[in-house]
């Protein structure tokens, strides 16, 4: 119950949590709705993603902190012109080593087909996060109609 009531009252110095001990992702890493983990040093060809009417990003992440977390916002973009898809979803609670996945679908691909793009998953940082490093990456994708 200590925890709790610091976390919700500030520490008795009123210096709050310590920020270098704050964080939340730990590279987030997208997987196709198959489980397929995209590779982030790959070329586009490496991360073929055979477009489907399920088709879906899976983001998992890890709360990297000694601190629960409330309200982190995970941003998945697919590049396309003129336009970027751009999505949000929320997690409204992530205990410290703990791990959740937030997915994402729903999205139109259409235009992408065949072409190189780029897929990101973006993190916001937590309140007194001093490292974000770790809160965004990026993956080299073609889409292609099944075959």
């Amino acid at each position: 119950m200590t925890q709790v009531w610091l976390r919700v009252h500030g520490a008795a110095t009123g210096g709050g949590r310590p920020l270098e001990t704050t964080g939340v992702p730990s590279s987030p890493s997208p997987r196709l709705r198959r489980q397929e983990e995209l590779n982030p040093n790959g070329a586009a060809s490496d991360n073929a993603i055979t477009a489907s009417t399920d088709l879906a990003f899976r983001v998992a992440l890890t709360d990297s902190g000694d601190f629960q977390e409330f309200n982190v916002v995970v941003t998945l973009t697919i590049q396309k012109s003129p336009k970027s898809i751009v999505l949000h979803k929320k997690i409204d609670v992530i205990n410290a080593g703990e791990t959740k996945t937030v997915t994402f679908t729903n999205i139109d691909i259409n235009g992408l087909f065949g072409l190189p793009t780029t897929v990101k998953v973006d993190i916001e940082p937590v309140p007194g996060e001093k490292t974000t490093t770790n809160n965004s990456s990026e993956y080299k994708v073609i889409f292609s109609l099944g075959g």
